[in-house]
């Protein structure tokens, strides 16, 4: 749809995608000062209104089994300096999370005034595996995770309406800035879509639009 990828750090596209190229992402490093993934300039397409849904297939690197913290997937969202306050509370950020032995998918919402949690069940990321993750949003506080087209949990904040669009680029494989946190892996097939796709039609209560 017109928006050009810039690469960061040592992020690549590489050959061995699930359907051909995609982009390989690295950890933070030590210091979590080292970018990583792909950036988009901001536009307004890439902040959804209303319903929407965000989808894409990862694979783990074997470094991901040792990953303490978090592992940014799509990011146009946070920041942590305290002078960047009053625009930390827009559009959203996917990320994974360690949970005992697990991992946990978790999207962050901004609402303009404040921002929510949403959270996944528990899952296996196992390293070396294409998975097929989805949150969909339904525009009035409900969120839901999908892993392999399978439901893993979600929740639901009353009150809420569409995300507020903020004006940050958007990142794959990392955060925008800060403390670095990003993804040792590959990501394929990343789609920031309006609505729902088509074979979650049905499951939940949406106006489905165009995919972008």
């Amino acid at each position: 749809h017109g928006h050009d990828l810039t690469l960061r750090g040592e992020s690549r596209f590489a050959e061995n995608g699930l359907f051909g190229p995609c982009l390989e992402s690295h950890g933070p490093g030590q210091e979590g000062r080292q970018p990583n993934g792909a950036i988009v300039q901001n536009h307004p397409d890439l902040t959804p209104h209303g319903a929407f849904t965000l989808e894409l297939w990862i694979r783990p690197k074997s470094e991901f089994a040792e990953l303490r913290g978090i592992a940014v997937l799509l990011d146009k969202k946070y920041l942590d300096r305290p002078s960047d306050r009053p625009n930390a509370n827009n559009d959203y950020m996917l990320f994974l999370r360690r949970r005992g032995q697990a991992h946990q998918i978790v999207a962050y919402l901004g609402f303009g005034a404040d921002s929510a949690y949403y959270e996944s069940d528990a899952v296996s990321l196992a390293p070396g595996e294409w998975r097929y993750i989805a949150f969909t949003y339904d525009g009035h506080g409900g969120g839901r995770f999908f892993l392999d087209g399978v439901a893993a949990g979600g929740g639901t904040h009353e009150g809420r309406g569409p995300v507020a669009p903020g004006r940050r680029a958007l990142v794959i494989g990392d955060r925008v800035l800060g403390l670095y946190k990003g993804f040792p892996g590959y990501i394929s097939q990343v789609r920031i879509m309006h609505g729902a796709p088509p074979w979650l039609q049905g499951t939940i209560t949406t106006t489905v639009g165009d995919g972008r």
